[in-house]
């Protein structure tokens, strides 16, 4: 099959996108062959635990994780150390959307182009107060 998508003479890397629903269709694209990058994002499959079951997959196959950050970067900044300090993942790249950071109470840091290391527990997720306010006012 995977000469099917890529042919050999035509080595062209390829990624599977943040909108692979779940494990099994992220296995299919590994044992495929047709996945130069793993673009999984944590967000739209089944969180944290299946997120990290695709990581390891992923290093089974050496295949590079480049997360889809559907969450602005808050938890998957935690996920790419996890990957590259547990799992032996390449510290390679994540997207930075900063558009929303003042919505966090603890928003990503980028500094020099790169994510520095989160310091405060928990996933940084956690939304400033007049955020929830006015979601609530919304309604």
């Amino acid at each position: 099959m995977a000469e099917t998508i890529r042919p050999a003479n035509q080595p062209v890397p390829t990624r599977a996108t943040g909108s692979v629903p779940n494990k099994i269709m992220f296995k299919n694209f590994i044992q495929s062959g047709c996945m130069s990058f793993n673009q999984v994002d944590a967000v739209r499959v089944g969180g944290v635990s299946e997120f990290l079951l695709i990581s390891l997959l992923s290093r089974k196959y050496s295949i590079p994780v480049v997360p889809h950050v559907g969450d602005m970067g808050q938890i998957h900044q935690h996920l790419v150390l996890f990957n590259h300090i547990s799992l032996g993942h390449p510290a390679i790249l994540l997207e930075y959307i900063p558009h929303l950071k003042d919505y966090f109470k603890f928003p990503a840091q980028v500094v020099g182009g790169k994510y520095t290391t989160p310091q405060e527990p928990g996933l940084s997720s956690d939304f400033k107060d007049f955020v929830q306010e006015k979601t609530v006012l919304s309604r």
